[in-house]
């Protein structure tokens, strides 16, 4: 029997290891990096050491090494986790056994790692370096060069007289007798954590930047078999949603919206509904239609309870991720959509091709034929959810429904934004348990049932690795790492207006001025994903007072700086901003409000649902990132919690 590598139970489980960006790698670096990680995930799974050898190539005594490197303790106090498979990344220092060969004053190369190996051999001389630190007659610069230096390597050259090393002997057989190695050694001292490196650069008192971050804790084939081709649309429902806000009197009124957006995501062959997401814009962006692909993958359950009286599904009804467990992360290899600016977007486009593996087809323009299924398909919405309700807007001026079904200004009979949520998840799961006329005597589960059990080839399922990592199909942005060691401003980045940061980057002093990936969840900004530039990740990093209070969209902190820009909003670092926009706008005229409906509507839903989240715990909690895989947040609004 082989014996296995021991492993400690809590770290059997790679969704919670550090993970790696893949866009950041290189083709042949991605390809390298993919192998190993399959290696490691069958492993971990209980796969033998030979089916292991046998599929991936990886030899068990590699594997052994692959798994050491990932189980290996990194600077930042975790493991490295999968950063421990980038080809060619370094998990340890260099360690020199064989001693600097003689040569004579002039000699150039061939003494890595020697000031380190001397160090070792010689405790003094370490405990000399420490002593000048600690004296401050060593410091750094805004520039990063050490101030102090002459004085110091004069003193460690006289030290390694009286301890005895030879003139032929390192560091006296070196050009500058080991000066750079020496201001090597002596900023990777400084910089082993951000409080010695301010320090070292004259600051007397470390500034409350941010909270402390250590208590937040081409045209498709013809369709034969699911999952070959999909189309995606936008639809604008016939509906008008209600926002309730207070005049400055105290009393309650409700702003009306007259524009809601339903994007969606429908298998062709079976006419099943994979996923959806609403938007309360007037146009939607290339954000939302990526959010759409991550909900059409996520698994999507029925809801346990409503807000809404009798409101049931259907025996019939339901979703294909819950009733047929094989679909979950399916992926399609084609998706038809229409020319709409963010459905061509290159960060779309990425997205779709990179991540998902899929084809694109825009069709021709001002075409919707092209995309029939989808577009019968917002018309069963119509017919059933939209044109039925009270307040309908109806297709036109001259639609005789939307007159019969006026409530006469009785905004009571206006459906709410939670309401319409909990009515669209209804109205799918019952649209894809029932008889479909495309599909004779079959409903879309029926006939993705059928096909499933019948068909001999396989769904392409997302890979493992990119399910717990669903965050990335989202662009990726470079910022540079700032920050200032003399004035003690510790390291951070700046996005959208914000400063962000966590313990470990705030710990990372040689990491100020470096361009980091950064990507974002732009339904909430509170936090972000940080990767180094080789692709490790560095960890999640939370928003600077105010804005990590209220969870927010990409869209409302826009309007909110633009504002304050204008100087029509103002706030401090005490107040949270989503709050101080919303009590802005309910100072200003009915007519200005319904020019910024859509904002409103959003920044007051997102104090709701901040409101019923802290009312749910006995008292009042920092907002924490969420834990892998879904540190971003980006989950199905609709699953049963």
């Amino acid at each position: 029997m082989t014996k296995r590598l021991i492993i400690e139970a809590d770290l059997r489980c790679p969704d919670l290891w550090p993970a790696v960006a893949l866009t950041a790698l290189p083709d042949d670096k991605r390809a390298a990096y993919l192998q190993r990680e399959e290696a490691v995930n069958r492993y971990l799974a209980g796969d033998t050491l030979t089916a292991i050898e046998t599929t991936t190539g990886i030899a068990r005594q590699q594997l052994y090494n692959l798994l050491r490197r990932c189980l290996a303790k990194h600077p930042d106090g975790r493991i490295y986790g999968f950063r421990g498979l980038i080809h060619y990344s370094r998990i340890k220092d260099y360690d020199r056994y064989a001693p600097v060969s003689s040569g004579h004053s002039g000699r150039r190369g061939g003494a890595s790692g020697a000031m380190t190996q001397l160090l070792d051999r010689f405790p003094a001389l370490r405990s000399l370096i420490a002593q000048h630190l600690q004296l401050h007659r060593v410091s750094l610069t805004a520039s990063n060069r050490v101030r102090g230096l002459s004085l110091l390597h004069a003193a460690f050259l006289d030290e390694c007289i009286a301890i005895g090393i030879a003139s032929h002997q390192y560091p006296f057989n070196q050009l500058q007798r080991g000066k750079r190695a020496l201001a090597n050694t002596v900023k990777m001292v400084m910089n082993a954590s951000f409080l010695s490196a301010a320090r070292a650069s004259g600051a007397e008192l470390i500034h409350p930047v941010w909270h402390d971050f250590d208590d937040c804790g081409a045209h498709a084939p013809g369709t034969l078999r699911p999952f070959e081709v999909a189309e995606f649309d936008g639809h604008k429902l016939d509906i008008r949603l209600r926002v309730r806000l207070e005049d400055p009197f105290g009393l309650p009124y409700d702003l009306e919206l007259k524009r809601v957006w339903l994007l969606a995501v429908l298998d062709v062959c079976s006419r099943v509904v994979l996923g959806w997401h609403v938007v309360l814009a007037s146009e939607y962006d290339r954000y939302d239609v990526i959010k759409t692909m991550q909900n059409a993958l996520l698994p999507r359950r029925k809801r346990m309870q409503f807000s809404i009286p009798k409101l049931a599904y259907e025996p019939r009804g339901g979703f294909a991720s819950q009733e047929l467990p094989a679909t979950q992360y399916a992926c399609w290899d084609w998706l038809r959509l229409d020319n709409a600016k963010a459905n061509l977007a290159d960060d779309t486009v990425n997205a779709l091709r990179n991540f998902l593996g899929c084809f694109s087809d825009a069709g021709p323009v001002h075409q919707p034929n092209e995309r029939p299924y989808i577009e019968r398909f917002f018309g069963t919405i119509g017919s059933t959810l939209s044109h039925r309700m009270p307040g309908t807007t109806g297709t036109g001026a001259a639609d005789i429904r939307r007159r019969l079904s006026d409530p006469g200004g009785n905004t009571e009979l206006f459906v709410t934004f939670e309401e319409l949520e909990e009515l669209l998840d209804v109205t799918i799961a019952n649209y894809n348990g029932t008889d479909h006329s495309g599909l004779p005597g079959r409903s879309p589960l029926d006939a993705m049932r059928h096909f499933l059990a019948t068909q001999r080839t396989p769904l392409r399922p997302l890979p493992e690795q990119r399910r717990r990592n669903l965050f990335m199909m989202q662009p990726a942005y470079q910022c540079t790492v700032r920050g200032n060691k003399k004035r003690g401003v510790r390291p951070h980045i700046n996005f959208y207006g914000a400063c962000y940061s966590s313990t470990i980057l705030g710990q990372g002093a040689n990491l100020v001025g470096t361009d980091i990936l950064i990507y974002f969840d732009p339904q909430d900004l509170r936090f972000v994903q940080a990767f180094l530039p080789n692709g490790a990740e560095l960890g999640p990093l939370q928003a600077n007072a105010p804005w990590h209070r209220t969870a927010h969209s990409l869209r409302l902190r826009r309007e909110i700086l633009r504002l304050k820009r204008a100087k029509d909003l103002t706030y401090g670092d005490a107040d949270d901003p989503v709050a101080a926009y919303l009590e802005s706008k309910r100072k200003k005229s009915v007519k200005t409000q319904r020019r910024s409906g859509h904002r409103i509507a959003e920044a007051a839903r997102s104090l709701q649902t901040s409101s019923a989240g802290s009312a749910s715990t006995s008292q009042p909690t920092t907002p924490t990132p969420p834990a892998k895989p879904r540190r971003l947040a980006i989950g199905n609004q609709a699953q049963s919690k």
